[in-house]
């Protein structure tokens, strides 16, 4: 029985020049787009259908538009059955991308390769043009409450990624550059690396696209990074001044902040050098609480600890050193904003005067001591704040225990002296027992 071509077939070229082609969908779905394209092709078969070759190359402009923004793709692509290879310039919503992609492989699991290259990035705009949500009903057969994915094609995708600029939320990373893979199912970008705030970042995450939890991983450190800086351009409160230095590894799963706070896991350290607190609710409340205002943008040299992330909850420590001012913070703070924390304030020289002449809190100061200890709660944009009770109320109880041992202590001195005057060496039962209890 005869397989394949009863003869051999050349096509040395086939040339198309000036094509031009209308597509369009009679229900909507598909926005109108219209291709022109050149194309040059030449095939070659023999007997058996393996020995095909077909090889060409072609130029395009592909124009449509997508959520009522112009869409223009121009590209070219060399056609060979090994090793095809595609590039393309694409302008859209005011963006300019090149993108190229070649594929090895096809016979097995394919590979592709594809890079993208660009001037600036604005990611909001990009998302802007993308289909809006589904109503959020519950669909059955999802664990994520949407109907069952496609399953993901079996390729093997790498490649390089390289901008400028990319803008997100407002937040300018310049000189983005990052690999990534995809290979079963999991999705893992390394070496990324971009400029942000005077500093650097520097990152690798790993997503498994092909659970429908979509669990990821995430590690992130920065270098140098201002703080007042990012939080500007982010549009959020900034709670200090300073250069930030930070190591911070994360891991949750989903896809929407929502779904992100309930799951995500971390830990890291943190350090912000030649800084001042900025006026905001939480460092407002405390100096209005001391009657110091300045307190609230005081310096300080250095400022940090180590933090979890664990059941929507920030757990943190921290220590901070200035020329008048010293802290330890311990506490949580929730991702919704809720504070639990407790501050042990040490207040020197100036400000340690203010606090003075104000005498409010000199009953617990006494003794040369010039710490306070703080109880705050509620949540960031209306905290309470408080002396911390059950610290100073175990400090008036050590006290007292001191008191009592001092007192009893002289009063056995007395006795002993006296006893001693009347030369009676026997110790008493009394002063036996609490000479041991004390170590004599």
């Amino acid at each position: 029985e005869q397989t394949g071509l009863p003869m051999s077939l050349l096509v040395r070229e086939v040339k198309i020049s000036g094509a031009r082609i209308r597509v369009e969908d009679a229900k909507g779905e598909i926005p109108p787009a219209t291709a022109e394209a050149d194309l040059t092709l030449s095939v070659s078969a023999g007997t058996d259908m393996k020995e095909l070759e077909v090889s060409g190359r072609s130029r395009f402009k592909i124009s449509t538009s997508w959520q009522g923004e112009a869409v223009i793709i121009n590209g070219g692509a060399t056609i060979n059955r090994m090793e095809p290879s595609i590039e393309v310039t694409v302008n859209a919503a005011g963006q300019e991308m090149a993108i190229t992609a070649s594929a090895k492989t096809l016979t097995r699991r394919p590979e592709i390769i594809l890079d993208l290259f660009s001037k600036r990035l604005d990611v909001d705009k990009l998302m802007a043009m993308t289909p809006k949500g589904s109503s959020g009903k519950a669909k059955k057969g999802s664990p994520r409450g949407e109907a069952p994915a496609a399953p993901l094609p079996d390729i093997f995708l790498h490649g390089r990624l390289k901008i400028d600029r990319v803008v997100a939320k407002g937040i300018n990373l310049d000189h983005f550059s990052a690999s990534y893979l995809f290979k079963n199912g999991l999705f893992t970008l390394k070496d990324a690396g971009f400029g942000v705030a005077g500093g650097a970042v520097s990152t690798n995450a790993t997503a498994k696209v092909a659970d429908a939890r979509l669990p990821f991983t995430l590690a992130l450190t920065t270098d140098s990074v201002s703080v007042a800086q990012l939080m500007s351009q982010a549009g959020g409160p900034a709670l200090f001044k300073g250069t930030a230095n930070a190591a911070f590894t994360f891991d949750g799963t989903g896809a929407g902040a929502e779904e992100i706070k309930r799951s995500l896991d971390g830990q890291g350290t943190y350090e912000i050098t030649k800084g001042s607190l900025v006026p905001n609710p939480l460092t407002s409340a405390i100096s209005t609480f001391l009657g110091i205002p300045e307190l609230a943008s005081a310096e300080f040299d250095r400022l940090g600890g180590n933090l979890k992330v664990s059941d929507g909850n920030l757990l943190l420590r921290a220590s901070m050193g200035g020329r008048d001012l010293g802290a330890k913070t311990e506490g949580k703070v929730g991702l919704d904003g809720r504070l639990d924390m407790n501050i042990a304030l040490t207040l020197t020289g100036r400000l340690k005067e203010k606090l003075d002449r104000r005498g409010k809190f000199s009953r617990y100061l006494g003794g040369g001591d010039t710490t306070l200890y703080l109880k705050v709660g509620g949540d960031y944009s209306s905290p309470s704040l408080g002396l911390d009770m059950a610290h100073y109320k175990k400090r008036l109880e050590d006290n007292a225990q001191r008191v009592i041992i001092r007192e009893i202590g002289k009063a056995l001195s007395k006795e002993k002296k006296k006893k001693e005057e009347d030369n009676e060496t026997s110790t008493p039962d009394a002063q036996r027992l609490i000479q041991e209890l004390l170590g004599n």
